[in-house]
């Protein structure tokens, strides 16, 4: 799963903080308090399993382009869902779908949800529905967006 721009950015800077000598390189160890500071908490075995599989030269030190891999391994292997994504789920189920995505929400509850937040959303924002005025979360997904 590729890396946002956001979340390559927050990777430079936490690198960076770490590569004290500007050698372009961190250890095992720092590429473990890196990750912990970015909210990925692997296992020592964890760790070590993402090195082997990244480390070519086995000189267990980690360069940038490395460190993008593990990441974007790590969060592959997380089934990592962005807070975007999680936000929009608790909302739909807060207006009666599943927090899996799953079901329908009315529209009306949707429309007095706009009103109420005051939300920047326009008619022609609004998904067409079913013919019972429900829609599904893929197009409450494209209307949040």
């Amino acid at each position: 799963m590729p890396l946002t721009r956001e979340e390559i950015k927050q990777c430079r800077d936490s690198f960076d903080n770490f590569d004290k000598d500007g050698g372009g390189t961190v250890d095992v160890m720092e590429l473990k308090v890196i990750l912990n500071g970015l909210g990925a908490l692997p296992s020592d075995e964890e760790l070590q399993l993402m090195i082997q599989q990244v480390d070519e030269d086995g000189s267990r030190e980690i360069n940038f382009a490395v460190f993008l891999k593990i990441i974007e391994r790590h969060k592959a292997m997380q089934g990592y869902v962005d807070q975007t994504e999680v936000d929009t789920l608790e909302a739909f189920a807060a207006l009666g779908g599943g927090s899996d995505g799953s079901g329908s929400v009315s529209l009306d509850k949707v429309a007095a949800l706009i009103k109420e937040f005051e939300l920047e959303i326009t008619a022609t924002d609004l998904p067409v529905t079913s013919q019972d005025g429900l829609i599904s979360y893929a197009h409450f997904k494209v209307m949040m967006a």
